[in-house]
This record gives structure tokens, C-alpha cells and sequence, in this order.
């Protein structure tokens, strides 16, 4: 959603996967794939989580993820 490397912040939002995707080991796997990208690779050091408060699925994937 947003990035802004001279602050050194990524974020993600828009999130889709399928429904056979949704809520498994390989979601998460995927969502800390990224993570480590941007932080090792990419040398940022804030990863964000957007979702709007309305959308429970957003919000407890992120919970699951720690954010």
C-alpha cells in the first residue's frame, strides 16, 4: 500500500488469497516470506499491516501474524 524507503516503512494491504489458501501454514509462510524480504533484502525496518477495523478476516490474520 504504502512505501516509503527514505523512512525506511513498507506496507501491505490488499491482501487476497484463495479460500483453499486462506488460514494455513503456507499463508503464514507466505506473509513471513515477505516479511524477511523487506527487512533482509530490501533493509527496511518497519513492516505494516493495513486493514480496515470492519474486516474481522483482516484483522485476525493480522493478530495471527502479530501485528
Amino acid at each position: 500500500m504504502r512505501i516509503a524507503p527514505e523512512h525506511g516503512v513498507i506496507e501491505v494491504g490488499h491482501v487476497a488469497f484463495s479460500p483453499l489458501l486462506k488460514r494455513t501454514r503456507q499463508a503464514t509462510e507466505a506473509h513471513f516470506l515477505l516479511m524477511h524480504y523487506a527487512f533482509e533484502q530490501l533493509g527496511y525496518r518497519r513492516y505494516g499491516w493495513k486493514c480496515d477495523s470492519l474486516n474481522a478476516p483482516s484483522c485476525r490474520a493480522a493478530a495471527w501474524l502479530g501485528f
